[in-house]
């Protein structure tokens, strides 16, 4: 028998594998063929969210939609809004925040009109990568395992901390975040690995 605090970390690592594997996406494409961005419309549906920011994902959405070609499959994309929230140091400090976007999208074949598919987005302005992920678990662990806290405070503190960077880079990271999960649900994990491969060449 595992002591809990190892009982702890086991099930948090599986809990990980599993939440990896269900973010998993095929994409709502029905054929194999090739598929582009023809028209993006956003609109916010949820109280509270600055026009701006609707328009400037807009913009976002098109831009990274051009590197998965312009040739195909004509596609619409239409999303809804329903939060943007910029992390309060105070409440990050306290009982924890963080900035976030949640927004729900539709994809349409633009010829025919039908609806492909559907589906939620939420992401926050912290930009995803494989050190980040595996330092973020390590911390994590180290958190569960450290009897006094001190490491578990310290990393609270430097986040409501990071509450006091301007807007606009966070804004500006939420709409890359928020446009990059749009068009990888939309188009799949394939193809958008293509599309990044595409770009680096």
């Amino acid at each position: 028998m595992f002591p809990p605090k190892l009982s702890r970390v086991a099930f948090l690592l599986a809990s990980l594998a599993l939440g990896a594997c269900a973010s998993k996406s095929g994409g709502v494409l029905t054929g194999n063929g090739p598929a582009r961005v023809a028209a993006v419309e956003v609109v916010a549906t949820g109280p509270a969210v600055a026009p701006e920011f609707a328009g400037q994902l807009h913009d976002a959405v098109i831009k990274a939609g051009a590197l998965y070609g312009n040739a195909g499959q004509p596609l619409t994309i239409k999303v809804g809004l329903d939060k943007v929230h910029y992390k309060n140091p105070l409440k990050a400090l306290v009982i924890g925040d963080n900035s976030l976007a949640k927004g729900h999208v539709s994809v349409f074949d633009q010829a025919s009109g039908k609806q492909l598919g559907t589906f939620p987005v939420g992401v926050d302005a912290t930009r995803p990568s494989a050190a980040g992920t595996g330092a973020g678990i390590a911390l994590f662990l180290i958190e569960c395992v450290d009897p006094t806290g001190a490491v578990g405070m310290a990393h609270m503190v430097a986040n409501a901390s990071s509450a006091t960077v301007n807007r606009s880079g966070t804004s500006a990271g939420l709409r890359a975040n928020f446009s990059a999960e749009t068009l990888r649900q939309a188009f799949g994990d394939a193809r958008t690995k293509a599309a990044k491969l595409a770009q680096r060449r």
